[in-house]
């Protein structure tokens, strides 16, 4: 931040006011003249090195000296608005600080309010990703538990149709032995029957 010197103190009274206010004439450079202007010549000083005014947050109203003292001595007075007048400073005038005005002030609550809803936006969003991101991942774990389900699903139907299988073989094996020894008993009462056939021709000779 810039510093000014400050030239000269005088102490001013408007109106019916009679409490006097402190009046600092400084010499402005180029761009302190545009943020002055461009504030409606309201602006925010820290004064120092006086040991009377130093150090307050002061608002000051910059008043435009005559064109002819302007023009001599580059000079222009600020009033010290919310400052009581303390007396004369002597030899230590000091040095101001410009830290700004009440309209930047303003903008500047605009921006920290800018600010916060940006931030507040930001943690809307990001709280709806998070619960996009939980839904997605409980989609996908339902999705897994569906396909695991199908999964065993088919394993117990394999594992049904093999036993299916393992009893039609298993009574096809018994029907095979029954098979067997009716097959196995209609033999031997035929063989029987032509022993019994020989026998009784042998007999006849």
């Amino acid at each position: 931040m810039t510093e000014y010197k400050i030239y000269r103190w005088d102490g001013v009274m408007y109106g019916n006011n009679l409490i006097p206010m402190p009046m600092i004439y400084i010499k402005p450079d180029i761009p302190l003249m545009d943020f002055i202007k461009k504030n409606n010549y309201f602006i925010k000083i820290i004064i120092k090195g006086t040991n009377k005014y130093d150090n307050i947050l002061i608002d000051g109203y910059v008043n435009m000296t005559p064109p002819n003292y302007f023009n001599k001595t580059g000079q222009i007075t600020v009033t010290l608005v919310n400052c009581g007048w303390r007396g004369y400073t002597g030899c230590n005038k000091g040095y101001c600080v410009i830290i700004g005005t009440k309209e930047n002030e303003l903008k500047n609550e605009l921006k920290e309010n800018e600010l916060k809803n940006e931030l507040k936006d930001n943690e809307i969003k990001n709280e709806l990703k998070d619960n996009e991101i939980k839904n997605e991942l409980k989609d996908n774990e339902i999705k897994n538990d569906i396909k695991d389900n199908e999964i065993k699903n088919d394993i117990k139907d394999n594992e049904i149709k093999n036993d299916i299988k393992d009893n039609e073989i298993k009574n096809d094996s018994k029907s095979y032995k029954k098979l067997n020894k009716i097959g196995f008993f209609i033999i031997s009462v035929l063989v029987l029957f032509f022993i019994l056939l020989l026998v009784k021709c042998m007999c006849k000779k």
